[in-house]
């Protein structure tokens, strides 16, 4: 159960990595 939650904790912590960095490479107005 510890494991699933890990698990999970990653995946979310790459999609927020993943959409920061996109958030980045967007042009600031």
């Amino acid at each position: 159960m510890i494991a699933q939650i890990h698990e999970k904790k990653s995946k979310v912590t790459l999609f927020l990595i993943s959409f920061s960095s996109r958030m980045k490479g967007l042009p600031t107005k």
